[in-house]
């Protein structure tokens, strides 16, 4: 989601700047960001996918495994075990993971999810 206005704060300040203005576009404090500023953020929704290779019972069909996985008892957090001990392994998650932008977020994705850069 794209905002109206984008006010330079103490947060865009960089020990390496000036303590007045902001490191990367060097609007002063209290004014806005130049255009094309990083400091100028949106909230977008990214879909981050991973393969990954699993045992299942040797008679399960494709639509048994994606209702198990996705729409039975299973639970999603158990993903992060299979994950921790991926990236333990190789040292990240890059190899397996894939990343690809959706969408533009909307005012009701910014209530219903916690914005990860508040996190």
């Amino acid at each position: 989601m794209r905002r109206e206005i984008h006010i330079v704060s103490e947060d865009a300040i960089r020990p390496a700047g000036k303590p007045d203005e902001c490191f990367y576009c060097q609007a002063k404090i209290n004014t806005e960001h130049n255009l094309g500023c990083v400091m100028r953020e949106q909230t977008v929704v990214v879909r981050f996918s991973f393969d990954l290779v699993m045992t299942t019972p040797e008679n399960w069909s494709p639509s048994q495994i994606e209702n198990y996985y996705g729409k039975g008892t299973w639970c999603g957090d158990n993903i992060y075990q299979y994950l921790e001990h991926i990236s333990g392994r190789n040292g990240c998650l890059c190899s397996i993971m894939n990343a690809s932008f959706v969408r533009e977020a909307t005012a009701q994705d910014e209530l219903d999810q916690v914005l990860v850069k508040d996190m």
